[in-house]
């Protein structure tokens, strides 16, 4: 759950901040009356990483490698506004030019947007699910041969 507080034209209102703290602690106070194994079952179904090349799951990470075989295109930077389902942020793509080859290519920084969503279960990982997908918007510039939005499947 996210806690939003109430703007006024003159700054944050105690009545709204006092109504999402009491929410918030209106839901803790069921979740913890109901007993401890449905927390722990509202944990563990709750939680969805993001799986790295090295096999690892993470959340809401910094950095975060696209091209796994060579490092070519990765994101840097990265500031999550959500992690939920879907996770949202944004951050900075970084994409090896390639030119004249991939070995003597420049990397270009482009601003994106970040949404990770399609959760799964991530196999072997009981109780734990992974983003199964990711889109990146390019907010300026937009990489040669791709397009505003870019789709990329995740690893597992």
């Amino acid at each position: 759950m996210r806690l939003r507080l109430v703007r006024s034209p003159r700054g944050v209102t105690v009545r709204g901040a006092a109504l999402a703290v009491a929410a918030a602690c209106g839901i803790a106070g069921a979740a913890i009356a109901a007993g401890p194994a449905a927390v722990a079952a509202q944990r563990s179904s709750g939680r969805v990483v993001i799986v790295t090349c090295a096999g690892r799951g993470v959340t809401s990470p910094a950095s975060y490698v696209i091209a796994c075989a060579d490092d070519g295109d990765y994101l840097k930077g990265l500031n999550w506004s959500s992690w939920g389902v879907p996770a949202a942020g944004f951050g900075k793509d970084v994409i090896n030019t390639c030119t004249p080859t991939c070995a003597n290519g420049k990397f270009k920084t482009y601003p994106v947007l970040v949404s990770l969503y399609r959760p799964e279960p991530w196999p072997r990982h009981s109780g734990l699910r992974y983003f199964s997908r990711m889109t990146l918007t390019y907010t300026k510039a937009i990489p040669k041969g791709f397009h505003k939005k870019r789709t990329v499947d995740l690893p597992h």
